[in-house]
């Protein structure tokens, strides 16, 4: 199975409807359908059931949407991994952030960071700063921008406008 096939995978079990799947993966209704099938047949087992609300995932559906998962994550490490064993920083910053500041403070701040590395990219994710924990905590993104401090350790966090403001930037230990 190629990566569109397993991304497909994990679009169907969050949109839990073939039409909105394939407006967000910009397939034809028709074309996702026919690749789910092939899915199906190249596994030898039913992944879901079509019904008048939408689709419901078998038990092998629900084990191959984690593997999917998985298998994506790893792929999106392999290319960070090789990204950053060539000499120039490059690659894709995923960065979440509430929606106040992604709109007013970091369009400078991320536009001074690709003026300094022009080969870098940005996949900003606008959520509340609590999601944006959840984000760091899963490892799902390299930075998060919250409000407040959450009571986290001095080195889990870095003021970025300014003690009294509470805005913070935070970096999962883990990952770096």
């Amino acid at each position: 199975m190629e990566e569109r096939d397993w991304q497909i995978i994990k679009t169907l079990y969050e949109q839990k409807n073939i039409t909105k799947t394939a407006r967000v993966l910009y397939m034809s209704q028709p074309t996702l359908t026919a690749r789910i099938k092939q899915i199906e047949e190249s596994l030898g087992t039913k992944l879901l059931y079509r019904g008048n609300k939408g689709i419901t995932f078998t038990e092998t559906g629900e084990y191959t949407v984690k593997f999917a998962e998985h298998i994506l994550g790893e792929m999106q490490e392999l290319r960070e991994t090789i990204t950053n064993m060539q000499e120039d920083v490059a690659g894709t910053l995923r960065i979440a952030a509430p929606s106040i500041l992604a709109r007013y403070f970091l369009p400078k701040l991320l536009g001074r960071f690709q003026d300094m590395y022009p080969k870098t990219k940005f996949d900003v994710q606008i959520a509340q700063s609590s999601d944006v924990i959840s984000l760091a905590s899963s490892l799902g993104i390299h930075f998060g921008f919250v409000r407040n401090d959450f009571d986290w350790r001095e080195d889990e966090r870095v003021p970025i406008i300014g003690e009294s403001s509470k805005v913070s930037c935070h970096q999962p230990s883990s990952k770096f």
